[in-house]
């Protein structure tokens, strides 16, 4: 019976989380920032997003969040970074990402993700889609 209930429990607390990307300036379409929004009610101790099957989209390397010993390319990011607080309801991730396109000048639509979200010793993990924004115009 406490097991069924500490598994209510943790199902209960899972993060509400959403996963949005904007192009970091205008001009260049190589580079975004990908933002995570805390919905939940209370505060997650630590953050992971993983970038998952999605070839040509990679964290830059050395930002906030990655591991500067991570190979290239760098496809886990995390929060906290160092001594940053924990991520707060209302409050966002934000990590720079790369996309380049293929050899036929495509991009992906769609950014897959596994995030890890804990609080204390419970931990919960999602997978969530993110839309690429529409890159330059092709020239034809």
């Amino acid at each position: 019976m406490r097991e069924i209930e500490e598994g209510r429990r943790h199902a209960e607390r899972e993060p509400r989380l959403e996963a949005h990307l904007e192009a970091l300036n205008d001009n260049d379409y190589r580079f975004y920032r990908l933002r995570l929004t805390n919905h939940s009610a209370e505060s997650l101790g630590r953050v992971q997003a993983e970038i998952l099957d999605t070839p040509g989209v990679r964290f830059t390397a050395g930002i906030y969040g990655t591991n500067p010993s991570d190979p290239s390319p760098v496809l886990t990011a995390f929060h906290p970074d160092r001594e940053q607080l924990p991520l707060a309801p209302g409050d966002r991730a934000t990590w720079q990402i790369e996309i380049d396109d293929d050899e036929q000048g495509r991009r992906p639509v769609v950014i897959h993700l596994r995030i890890v979200a804990a609080c204390g010793s419970a931990s919960w993990p999602m997978l969530k889609d993110v839309g690429v924004p529409d890159g330059p115009p092709q020239v034809w």
